[in-house]
């Protein structure tokens, strides 16, 4: 079950029960991804086949199973949670992301301004279980201010994500504010360590939203837009209560934090650690080779593919990528458009699109585990979500032969890259139909993947 990670003999006990049953359906492949440490495919022949490629970065943590944060491991598929830390398993894919904060977990180096706050060094465990989250300790100022920051330089017309990692002590209620005039009226938003909610978001911030960890962290994000191209600060202020953040402090009251991120987005990723610069986690890269058609053939086939996105659909300024077999002349691709906020399933035979079936009913919503399965063969392409199929298409040629590359969690041009958990990813040279596809969910997902929710 989801709580405990499956032995490898487990594991294949398991797959080499579904694939018999299976095998009438024209099952070819499966990517446990919720299960597994790399990035194996396990086939209808029961042989495992590797990636062709493979390139995970090490620069960004990952959210265990106990909620607590780990290194990653180059070039080893990264499991990890999902956004709010108690959804489902993965492997996380991600896009290129750059942490414009130095030295973030070093809250009393000299690039962070402290204005009527002290820093207590290495006071307890931080978010990765190492004893290096500071504490942020209020000075004896009467009715004034206690915060910490330090400055960023914006670009305008750029989105911002800050984020940090809190957990409350004396103080539990913090207030992140992004600087004017770099964002026109100041970008802010409280946020409350006791409850895990959200206060009061200011008129000038685009978004604001708080993830759950272990041990009472949380991540705190702001999200604005930069109105013009300048130096200025990014700040936590603490608050005393009643998002009350001028008061007299007492000299010993604060709270905890760790691990600041500012990165050029619309929504934060996994957490990139920073010492003296600036530090860039680089896209994921995972492809298989389809060479004579071993894992998606293109007359016709069923992918049914579960994720976990970091984002909402109305956060995205381009499209990103689940999974794409394609060329120019012809292929398959699974996407989230910003274009209508949409899912997108779009077949390509001839070098023109014959299909293009979507869900703009059911998008992605951060945090929330999705099931799609898509379908395609001659004059029949088909999109569901949850269970529930929303859009189709009767007209248009299949596509032909596909030996290229698989490529998951992008596009084929190293491009769109998606953000967020895939857990598994099941594929069929058959067009299945909405019952039998909601059968396999059902009976081969659902049970080791409980927190997968159906709406059919």
């Amino acid at each position: 079950m989801i709580g405990a990670l499956p032995s490898l003999i487990g594991l294949q006990a398991y797959m080499a029960h579904a694939i018999r049953n299976l095998g009438g359906l024209g099952f070819k492949a499966w990517m446990p991804f919720a299960f597994q440490t790399d990035n194996r495919i396990w086939r209808s022949n029961g042989r495992i086949f590797t990636p062709s490629t493979e390139v995970v970065s090490a620069n960004r943590d990952r959210i265990e199973r106990d909620r607590l944060l780990n290194a990653a491991i180059a070039n080893r598929l990264a499991l990890s949670r999902g956004y709010n830390a108690t959804e489902q398993i993965g492997a996380l894919f991600e896009g290129a992301r750059t942490n414009e904060m130095l030295r973030n977990k070093e809250l009393d180096n000299a690039v962070y301004n402290k204005v009527r706050a002290l820093i207590t060094v290495n006071d307890i465990a931080s978010p990765d279980r190492a004893v290096t989250a500071d504490k942020i300790v209020e000075d004896t100022t009467a009715s004034s201010t206690h915060l910490i920051g330090q400055d960023i330089s914006y670009i305008s017309g750029n989105s911002y994500a800050f984020s940090v990692y809190a957990k409350a002590d004396e103080r539990s209620e913090l207030k992140l504010t992004l600087d004017s005039p770099a964002f026109g009226a100041d970008g802010d938003a409280f946020f409350n360590l006791a409850t895990g909610t959200v206060g009061t978001v200011g008129s000038g911030a685009d978004d604001a939203y708080i993830q759950k960890l272990a041990d009472g962290w949380f991540r705190c994000v702001l999200v604005d837009t930069a109105t013009a191209t300048i130096t200025k600060g990014a700040f936590l202020l603490l608050s005393s209560g009643s998002e009350t953040t001028s008061y007299t402090g007492d000299g010993s009251s604060g709270l905890h934090s760790w691990g600041w991120q500012m990165e050029i987005g619309e929504f934060a990723t996994s957490h990139i650690p920073t010492v003296a610069s600036t530090v860039t986690r680089p896209a994921e890269d995972v492809r298989y080779d389809n060479t004579s058609e071993v894992l998606v053939e293109a007359a016709e086939g069923t992918v049914i593919i579960v994720v976990v996105p970091d984002f909402d659909i109305a956060d995205l300024t381009s499209p990103v990528t689940a999974f794409d077999l394609s060329t120019a002349l012809a292929g398959v691709k699974l996407r989230a458009n910003d274009f209508g906020d949409k899912w997108e399933f779009i077949v390509r035979s001839g070098g023109s699109t014959v299909a293009n079936v979507n869900s703009s009913t059911r998008v992605p919503i951060r945090g929330v585990p999705q099931v799609i399965m898509v379908t395609w063969k001659l004059n029949d392409f088909r999109i569901a979500v949850d269970g529930v199929q929303t859009d189709s298409d009767s007209a248009g040629a299949a596509p032909t032969a596909q030996n290229v590359t698989f490529f998951i969690g992008q596009e084929n041009n190293n491009s769109r890259q998606w953000f967020g958990l895939i857990s598994h990813l099941l594929i069929f040279n058959r067009a299945l139909t909405l019952r039998q596809g909601n059968d396999v969910i059902k009976t081969w997902i659902q049970p080791i993947s409980p927190r997968i929710r159906m709406a059919a």
